[in-house]
């Protein structure tokens, strides 16, 4: 079980004393501390002032009278702690070097924690992040240990304080493929034929996927729906489907003229 409200870390007590006898307290830091026994109130859901006053008026100098507790009430009521699963999210700033790609997804381990805390929190919590990092310049492979955020207050716990990041980075290289243009929406009352009808799409890829691309991968397509309304005497071409660890991609031509035969 654990405590539903956060317990104070320390009370402000208003006092009657001799000047002396407060200058006196203050220069002695260690006597600043009281504490507070819980054991008898396990079953109350609070402690009021009075009873608070009784705990710490013996743990003080006999010439102290104490006056006034603040807070005036000191809430126990207790609730299960439960724990929950929860996916592990990075967050970081990615920089690679000129000529040179991610040839793999970024992996990390564990990809998801326990979480422990009060149900409430956890109906909510639906996953937890890594401390801000910043990779940059990177030409090589990487393996790095990053921490995660600290958990959002005292009744919260990961069993896990830190994820092992592994990034794979390779040389890039160049490829073209040459593709069909799909007509998006054609014209109700007539066929739209787009001049030219294919398209050279050129990327930079990793030497080891390189062999792996093909050209079913990738859709270049014309959006045809206000070709009329627009009166437009061309299209630009957009690229909706390329396969991952493809980087600085262009497509030539960018835009295509177009006929509509009624």
């Amino acid at each position: 079980q654990i405590f539903m409200n956060t317990l104070p870390g320390s009370l402000k007590l208003e006092v009657s004393a001799k000047g002396w006898d407060i200058l006196a307290y203050y220069l002695a830091p260690d006597s600043q501390t009281v504490s507070i026994d819980l054991s008898p109130y396990e079953n109350k859901k609070y402690i009021l002032s009075s009873r608070i006053k009784e705990a710490i008026r013996p743990q003080l100098t006999r010439s102290f009278t104490v006056n006034e507790v603040m807070p005036d009430t000191i809430y126990l009521e207790r609730i299960v702690k439960t724990t929950k699963r929860v996916p592990l999210k990075l967050v970081f700033d990615l920089n690679v070097s000129h000529q040179y790609g991610l040839s793999d997804k970024i992996k990390w381990t564990p990809d998801s924690i326990t979480v422990s805390g009060p149900p409430e929190f956890l109906k909510h919590s639906s996953y937890v992040t890594t401390d801000s990092m910043y990779i940059g310049n990177i030409d090589h492979n990487i393996h790095k240990t990053i921490y995660l955020k600290e958990p959002p207050g005292k009744n919260v716990t990961y069993f896990n304080k830190e994820v092992e990041v592994s990034l794979s980075v390779e040389k890039l290289t160049e490829k073209s493929i040459t593709l069909p243009v799909r007509i998006l929406k054609q014209p109700k009352n007539g066929k739209l034929i787009v001049m030219p009808e294919n398209a050279t799409v050129t990327f930079q890829v990793p030497l080891s996927v390189y062999n792996k691309i093909r050209e079913e991968q990738f859709e270049v397509i014309a959006d045809a729906s206000n070709a009329e309304i627009q009166k437009l005497n061309e299209l630009p071409l957009q690229l909706i489907r390329f396969p991952d660890y493809c980087y600085h991609i262009h497509i030539k031509p960018s835009s295509v003229n177009f006929i509509i035969h009624r």
